[in-house]
C-alpha cells in the first residue's frame, strides 16, 4: 500500500519512516511524511539527516559503537527481503524499493480506468 502511494521508497525514506510502521493504519501518515521529506530542499534534507543521526547517537550510543551504521544495515536487509516478495522489486544499486513492473502496469491501468469512469 505504501508503494502505491509513494511510488518508490529509497533507503533514507525507508530507514527514517517506513521501517517504523507497526500497523497498516500508519501507511497514510508515513506516505505523507515521505511526501513532505521529498518536498524539502537538498540542504533541508541534509540538515534533517544530520539531526536524525545526532538523535541516534545521543539515544543509542551506549548500546552500540556504530548505531547509524547498524541501523542502515538492518534497513538494507529488510528492504532486500521485501524485494523478494511477489510484486515488489529492490534496486540494490540505488537502494530503492518499488512495485515490480507488472504491479506498476496494473496500478497505471487501474488509475486510467478510474479517470475514464470519472469522466476525466
Amino acid at each position: 500500500m505504501l508503494l502505491k502511494e509513494a511510488g518508490k521508497v529509497d533507503l533514507t525514506e525507508f530507514s527514517f519512516f517506513a521501517n517504523h510502521a507497526y500497523s497498516i493504519g500508519e501507511v497514510n501518515n508515513i506516505a505523507a511524511l515521505i511526501k513532505m521529506h521529498r518536498g524539502l530542499s537538498s540542504g533541508e534534507r541534509d540538515s534533517f539527516k544530520r539531526k536524525m543521526d545526532e538523535y541516534f547517537k545521543v539515544k543509542l550510543e551506549h548500546t552500540a559503537k556504530n548505531v547509524r551504521g547498524n541501523y542502515d544495515k538492518s534497513a538494507k536487509r529488510t528492504m532486500s527481503a521485501l524485494g523478494w516478495c511477489e510484486g515488489l522489486h529492490c534496486d540494490f544499486e540505488n537502494w530503492e524499493l518499488s512495485l515490480s513492473d507488472e504491479q506498476r502496469k496494473n496500478r497505471v491501468r487501474a488509475n486510467n480506468q478510474r479517470r475514464i469512469f470519472a469522466g476525466k
